[in-house]
């Protein structure tokens, strides 16, 4: 039986955004062997480089939707002059990030943008310290201000527990997210969660993507993840019946939907196949949001680079 990478390979290249190319060898034992071209390895981060050579090697018929266009998340960030940021820079980055998601919460992205471009008027158009935030907030007239930029009592709390959070812990946090040697994704995920209310299991994880550039996180309750998963699934009954086997413990998902273009697997057999990316499941997991959109690719992947820089 032809495999699914074999329809890739015509003898001709691959046209990207910018207009360059990229090109499928195949090798004498018929496995193709994807050149990504050497412009876009540059542009990205060596770790972004390992993982999708590792994905690729498995895979071969995802190249068209990396090859579509950068990943804004993987860049090198050719701009910074200054050499690397303190800790103290990065934490306070790490709080924006969960301020915004908290901000973001349960509304559309543009309402969501409206309601920070009004927080952050408060504030010289910067958002704000968490120091600055816990002493701003120690005034009732700031609290109503606050909700007068259209965020809810509940958002107010979530945001005063997070500046507190961070306030009061920034010793612990800054050893935590940047100088632990150890993988201790989980061990962030489960103090975000339980550490003050507002942040749940998925922002956790989201945050770990965006914020700390973890490069193993794999969310499936994600609704986009679910549907490019369903997606990539749809053309490989033998790695499905392979995921089915032997399982443990079945997750089911609490994702509803009302069409039927798309089927939504359980979680464990989301899990299990990105497993076999590890331990690069984050790449694997913006590929899946790529293969999700039901528009075209560029428009996903602006929806992509919004997320990268508000969450």
């Amino acid at each position: 039986m032809k495999r699914a990478a074999d329809d890739l390979y015509d003898g001709t290249d691959a046209e990207l955004l910018d207009g360059s190319a990229t090109k499928l060898m195949k090798l004498e034992d018929g496995v193709e062997n994807v050149i990504i071209r050497q412009e876009y390895r540059d542009r990205h981060i060596p770790e972004f480089n390992k993982a999708i050579d590792f994905i690729l090697g498995l895979d071969p018929s995802l190249v068209p939707v990396i090859n579509k266009g950068d990943f804004e998340l993987f860049k090198k960030d050719e701009l910074r002059l200054d050499g690397e940021p303190s800790d103290e820079a990065k934490l306070q980055n790490a709080f924006s990030k969960l301020g915004g998601a908290i901000i973001g919460q349960q509304i559309s992205n543009s309402a969501a943008r409206s309601i920070r471009i009004r927080f952050m008027a408060l504030f010289d158009e910067m958002f704000p310290l968490y120091k600055e935030l816990k002493q701003y907030m120690t005034f009732s007239e700031n609290v109503k201000t606050m909700r007068d930029c259209g965020l809810s009592q509940r958002k107010v709390t979530y945001l005063e527990s997070l500046a507190t959070y961070f306030s009061d812990n920034e010793p612990k946090l800054i050893q935590m997210y940047y100088h632990n040697e150890t993988d201790n994704d989980d061990e962030i995920e489960e103090d975000l969660v339980a550490g003050f209310k507002g942040i749940g299991p998925w922002t956790a994880k989201m945050f770990l993507v965006s914020g700390l550039r973890r490069i193993n996180v794999f969310a499936p309750e994600d609704v986009g993840v679910a549907r490019g998963f369903s997606r990539y699934i749809s053309d490989k009954p033998n790695l499905l019946k392979e995921l089915m086997k032997d399982r443990d413990v079945i997750k089911k998902s609490k994702i509803k939907h009302k069409k039927f273009n798309w089927k939504v697997y359980d979680l464990d057999i989301m899990e299990r196949c990105a497993e076999r990316f590890a331990p690069y499941k984050t790449v694997f997991m913006f590929i899946l949001w790529r293969l999700s959109g039901t528009g075209k690719l560029d428009v996903t992947m602006d929806v992509e680079n919004q997320f990268v820089n508000t969450l």
